[in-house]
C-alpha cells in the first residue's frame, strides 16, 4: 500500500482540481446556496472563474451588457449551471481522459463517469439520504484509479494483460492477482491525496465489491449505479460487461431493475448537457 502512495505522488496529468468539485457538490446539495458561498468558492480556481464568465458574456446567455465581476457571472449564469460547468472543469482531467488500455475513449469514459454521477444522485434522492452531492460525487470518480492504473502499469502493458484475460474474470480481482493493487485501490488512494472525505475514498475503493466489508449505504449506489451504466452499455471497454450486481448491496438500498425507467429519465434530463460542457459546447462567443 505504500508503495502505491508513493507512486501516486509522482504520476502525471493527475493534479485535477477535485477540490473544488468538492465544495461546489458539497454547497449544492443543501436546500439554499447564496452568491456569497459559490463566488468564496470559485474565486480559488482562475481558470474556473475564466470559464464562468466566458459562459455568463455567451450570445447563448442574451445579455446585451458585457458582465466583468464574478458575481453579476454567478447571477447571469444561474446556479444550475453553475454546477455544470465546475463538473465539466474540475473532473475532466480526473475522469475525462482516454483510457486506451481499457479500450475506452476520452469522450466515453467522461459519458460513463457523468452517468454514474448523475445515477447515483438520482437512487440517492429517491431514497432519501442524507448527501446526494456526495453521491454525485462519487459516482463521478468511482473509476479515477483505471488513469493511474495506466500510468503506473504502463498503456501498452495494462491494455495487452486485459485483452489476454478471461471475459468473465472479474476486473478488479484479476488487477489484484496480476498488479497487486487494482483501479479501486488506487483510485481511493487518489481521492485520499487530494483531500476527499473518507467515505468518498471508501466508496470508490469498495464499489466493485459492496459487501466485502461493513456495508455502507453510498457504496451500494455507486455500486448499483455503476453496474446500471453497464446494463445501458455505457463506459463498456475490453472487460466488457463480466461484472456481477451484488445481490445484497440491491436488497439493502431496495434496489429493483424497475427503477431502470427512471434511471434513464435521470439520465436523459442531465447528462447530455454535462457531456456537452466537458467537451467545449457551452461557447457560443
Amino acid at each position: 500500500m505504500d508503495n502505491l502512495k508513493e507512486q501516486l505522488k509522482h504520476i502525471e496529468q493527475l493534479e485535477a482540481n477535485v477540490g473544488v468539485l468538492a465544495k461546489i457538490t458539497d454547497l449544492f446539495s443543501h436546500d439554499e446556496v447564496s452568491s456569497d458561498e459559490i463566488e468564496a468558492i470559485l474565486a480559488t480556481d482562475v481558470a474556473l472563474t475564466a470559464s464562468v464568465l466566458r459562459v455568463a458574456n455567451s450570445a447563448a446567455r442574451g445579455g446585451s451588457v458585457q458582465v466583468k465581476s464574478l458575481r453579476d457571472a454567478i447571477t447571469r449564469t444561474g446556479a444550475k449551471d453553475i454546477r455544470r460547468l465546475v463538473v465539466a472543469h474540475s473532473g475532466s482531467s480526473a475522469v475525462g481522459s482516454d483510457l486506451e488500455a481499457y479500450g475506452i475513449s476520452r469522450d466515453e469514459a467522461w459519458r460513463a463517469a457523468v452517468a454514474g454521477a448523475i445515477a447515483a444522485e438520482g437512487m440517492a434522492r429517491r431514497r432519501g439520504f442524507s448527501d446526494p452531492g456526495m453521491a454525485f460525487l462519487a459516482g463521478l470518480l468511482r473509476d479515477c484509479g483505471k488513469l493511474a492504473m495506466e500510468q503506473i502499469v504502463g498503456k501498452v502493458e495494462l491494455g495487452d494483460a486485459i485483452r489476454s484475460k478471461s471475459p468473465t474474470d472479474d476486473e478488479a480481482v484479476w488487477e489484484q492477482e496480476h498488479f497487486g493493487f487494482d483501479h479501486c485501490e488506487a483510485g481511493s488512494e487518489l481521492a485520499m491525496l487530494w483531500g476527499l472525505p473518507d467515505e468518498l475514498a471508501e466508496a470508490i475503493r469498495d464499489h466493485h465489491h459492496p459487501s466485502s466489508r461493513e456495508p455502507q449505504q453510498l457504496v451500494d449506489l455507486v455500486h448499483c449505479a455503476d453496474a446500471v451504466c453497464l446494463m445501458m452499455g455505457i463506459g463498456v471497454g475490453l472487460d466488457g460487461l463480466a461484472y456481477e450486481m451484488d445481490k445484497e448491496a440491491c436488497q439493502r438500498i431496495d434496489f429493483e431493475l424497475s427503477e431502470l425507467e427512471m434511471i434513464g429519465d435521470d439520465l436523459r434530463n442531465g447528462m447530455d448537457e454535462l457531456v456537452n460542457v466537458a467537451n467545449g459546447d457551452e461557447n457560443n462567443d
